[in-house]
């Protein structure tokens, strides 16, 4: 059995703007057969483990002041630690990092990004590091600075988000043979996502 660890933030954890409870005033999640990584599940079957690590507002690797404990970096080593051995990383972050507070460029994100990369090839308990498949942050919705889930990332997210998806690419792609690199995918639609990243997934592991 190959066990692939899926990291990432809201998008990867299935946050659904369609399912608001006004009560509460919050969003819920998708179901487990809704959202990508379930999707990639039922794809590939029973000999791939699909690990799920996805949390709401998680970063690349900044502090957030209004969402402790949300630094992907940091996270991510104690991920790797817990579910060890792992023979492949699947990262999508890089989304949260739009948020006006943060002031990021779309450079400044995928120098971010980069250091995730360098984290997995860490090896715990004397396993070998697991290969590592990172899907550049998706675009986010064009009018999200002024909808009620997205009122933190003001105006001109949208903009940054098309060029720090091929930022992240490109800086991965780009590096010279020998330094930490993963392959990169752009994506869009969530069945599509799962789709792609199903036939990457088993490229990554059987080819690599």
């Amino acid at each position: 059995m190959k066990n692939v660890l899926i990291y990432g933030d809201s998008n990867t954890w299935g946050y659904d703007v369609t399912r608001y409870v006004p009560e509460a005033d919050i969003f819920q999640r998708m179901t487990e057969t809704e959202r990508w990584p379930g999707i990639v599940r039922s794809l590939l079957g029973p000999e791939y483990n699909i690990i799920e690590d996805a949390l709401n507002a998680r970063t690349v690797a900044w502090d957030d002041p209004y969402n402790p404990g949300r630094n992907g970096w940091k996270g991510l080593k104690t991920s790797l630690d817990v579910n060890a051995p792992l023979d492949l990383v699947v990262i999508q972050l890089g989304c949260n990092e739009l948020k006006e507070f943060f002031n990021l460029s779309a450079g400044m994100i995928a120098f971010g990004v980069e250091k995730l990369v360098k984290e997995c090839a860490t090896s715990y308990w004397g396993y070998p590091a697991p290969k590592v498949l990172l899907i550049a942050p998706a675009p986010t919705h064009p009018d999200i600075g002024i909808l009620r889930s997205g009122v933190r990332f003001g105006p001109n997210a949208y903009k940054k988000s098309l060029s720090s998806a091929n930022t992240t690419a490109r800086s991965q792609s780009g590096r010279a043979a020998g330094s930490s690199t993963a392959p990169s995918l752009i994506l869009r639609s969530t069945r599509w996502t799962a789709c792609i990243i199903r036939r990457q997934i088993t490229r990554s592991l059987h080819l690599w």
